[in-house]
């Protein structure tokens, strides 16, 4: 129902929160349509989705669906989503040291993008090149479940 409507039928919804998938468009129009209060959820299993879209995109499908050891890996790295949210970093740091040779490049896609953020290179006003700090592009609290189980 667009806004038109519902101001038309006099009905006001104050959301307070606001379930979305991880689609940046998505989150910056709820924020402009609905307001800088809402606080936007993301989707538990639509995180778990992303992870399981990297598995197979790094080629490892057959090796999760049989692999006991990936399976139960990937399990702990969702599970960051259930800690609480001071403790994600730590937990981060807890799998990069027990991380299977082959989920390398899914946990730091996982770090990068949910955990941590990047650093990338970039060039400068001198045009030389640095590194320049990056947020995750979905931050934790936008995907920390800790505070709703």
């Amino acid at each position: 129902m667009h806004k038109e409507n519902v101001i038309k039928q006099n009905l006001y919804p104050d959301h307070a929160v606001v379930h979305v998938d991880f689609e940046r468009a998505v989150i910056t129009a709820i924020t402009h349509v609905l307001g800088q209060h809402v606080h936007i959820q993301g989707c538990f299993y639509q995180l778990t989705q992303s992870t399981y879209r990297k598995v197979q995109e790094l080629g490892l499908q057959t090796q999760y669906k049989e692999d006991q050891n990936l399976i139960e890996f990937c399990g702990k790295m969702n599970s960051l989503t259930f800690l609480p949210i001071g403790d994600i970093k730590d937990g981060m740091a807890y799998l990069k040291n027990i991380v299977p040779e082959e989920a390398e490049p899914l946990l730091n896609y996982f770090d990068e993008t949910y955990v941590n953020g990047k650093y990338r290179q970039v060039k400068n006003e001198n045009n030389k090149i640095v590194l320049k700090y990056c947020l995750p592009i979905f931050p934790p609290n936008l995907w920390n479940v800790n505070e709703w189980t």
